[in-house]
């Protein structure tokens, strides 16, 4: 979950506004507070005519995604005040706009923001209505395999043996298709698989493997 805030730092009450986030390619929308509108092939959330913010407070939105495409990690999800209500103020010898933001500007241009804080580097200083929030996951790849003898059996010359093989997915991405081999002693004769299992008998110390 993104949360995103926008406070009054002039000494106005702000007026309705706008916020648009545009969300990276790699992450789905997944909810967003206070009435956001989807759009944009899900890539965009828009939140039109926020109620006013009287000056020195806060108002705050949030956006829920979900990591649809791990492998265009990090993203990098932008937020921006397009539409506010400085217009408002305006009469016919003074136009008010806010002093350091020009809403709505396109992404990268010199009018381009970072935080309440501090308001830009290089050609972005000097204005605050945009900002960054940066994300990334760690890819975590492990499989594990446990092999068992299903419980509840009785074990005689020319009787059948259970046993159960499970894997297990213990990282934080999809696996992809999984093979694994079950090596038979000798001893053991090869009964039946499930799942499509594949019986070769290997001779030498072996009865065989399934796979």
């Amino acid at each position: 979950m993104f949360t995103i805030a926008a406070r009054n730092q002039g000494n106005v009450a702000s007026g309705p506004f706008t916020v648009t986030d545009l969300v990276p390619t790699g992450l789905d929308v997944v909810a967003a507070s206070h009435g956001g509108i989807v759009s944009g092939d899900g890539r965009i959330v828009t939140w039109s005519d926020l109620d006013s913010i009287e000056p020195g407070a806060t108002a705050t939105v949030t956006v829920s995604v979900k990591v649809g495409d791990i492998t265009t990690r990090p993203w990098r999800n932008v937020a921006e005040i397009t539409e506010d209500g400085s217009d408002a103020y305006s009469t016919v010898d003074q136009p008010i706009a806010d002093i350091d933001s020009v809403p709505g500007d396109p992404e990268g241009s010199d009018a381009d923001n970072v935080s309440f804080d501090q308001a830009g580097e290089g050609d972005d200083v000097g204005f605050d209505d945009e900002d960054v929030a940066d994300l990334t996951v760690e890819v975590v790849y492990d499989l594990e395999i446990a092999k068992r003898l299903v419980p509840g059996q009785t074990y005689r010359a020319g009787g059948t043996v259970l046993y159960e093989i499970t894997v297990a997915n213990e990282g934080n991405v999809s696996s992809g298709p999984v093979s694994f081999v079950d090596v038979l002693p000798k001893g053991l004769e090869f009964v039946s698989a499930s799942h499509g299992g594949v019986f070769t008998d290997s001779g030498g110390d072996n009865a065989g493997v399934v796979t």
